[in-house]
């Protein structure tokens, strides 16, 4: 938990966690959407212990949205596992926050290293805000060394398939619109299985271009692109970069 000490806050997080059945896949492996799940929840208590909780916020009208996100894993928690979540902002730019994220194990193994840019928006308007402006505070101040870049996304690669789907009510979060962890359990049903099976997942970046809102029906194209599977439309650009399990036993 947060702790203070002298009246401030202190600007790293770090939690302990553990992967439970309904955040497992049927390889036993933390779903990633539920690692969007992790790092959504501690970022959200992280700026409540810093003074920009609900009542600074949503019941203000304003909304945290996130435009960015990217994670580089080098092995998935395991169901059962314990491991220590870990979170810390950078300084804000204009209406831009980036914010870090680390999962360690009880051994002291890096387990993913992430990066996600949040912003907050006006409820009305969907327009961003500048927090300062508002009285919201924000911290942002901390620079570990640790913090994962974001490169440019680049070009989206010709993508062969063609899918749809639509924002139930399952789906969507407090915002009313799909969950930025939701996008990921709609793509990942698209990718075959056998796929899954005899791949590692070892990058994830997302685009969040657009909301989708509640009863929104949405079509993108998608397709496999040398070792990564690729989502896009109007609304976002998703990448998921795999390794061989072959691969990876040799290296």
């Amino acid at each position: 938990m947060n702790k203070v000490f002298s009246g401030k806050i202190m600007s790293i997080l770090r939690k302990q966690e553990k992967v439970l059945t309904e955040h497992a896949d049927f390889r036993r492996k933390l779903k990633l959407s539920e690692m969007l799940k992790f790092t959504q929840e501690i970022s959200i208590e992280h700026v409540t212990a810093c003074g920009a909780g609900i009542d600074r916020t949503i019941d203000r009208g304003f909304l945290w949205v996130i435009g960015r996100q990217r994670f580089e894993i080098e092995r998935m928690p395991l169901y059962d596992e314990e491991f220590e979540l870990v979170t810390w902002p950078s300084k804000p730019k204009y209406y831009f926050m980036p914010r870090s994220y680390e999962f360690v194990s009880r051994d002291g193994e890096n387990l993913i290293r992430g990066t996600a840019v949040w912003s907050l928006i006006d409820e009305s308007t969907r327009h961003p805000i500048i927090p300062s402006e508002h009285d919201i505070p924000i911290i942002g101040d901390e620079v570990t060394g640790r913090e994962l870049q974001l490169p440019p996304f680049g070009l989206t690669p010709e993508l062969p398939n063609v899918s749809a789907f639509a924002v139930h009510y399952s789906d969507a979060d407090i915002n009313g619109h799909l969950n930025n962890t939701a996008y990921l359990s709609k793509v990942m049903d698209l990718i075959p299985l056998d796929y899954i099976k005899a791949h590692e997942i070892k990058a994830l970046d997302v685009q969040y271009r657009k909301e989708i809102r509640l009863g929104e029906v949405v079509e993108m194209k998608y397709g496999l692109v040398d070792d990564a599977w690729w989502f896009a439309c109007d609304h976002f650009r998703v990448m998921i970069q795999f390794e061989s399990k072959l691969k990876s036993r040799v290296s």
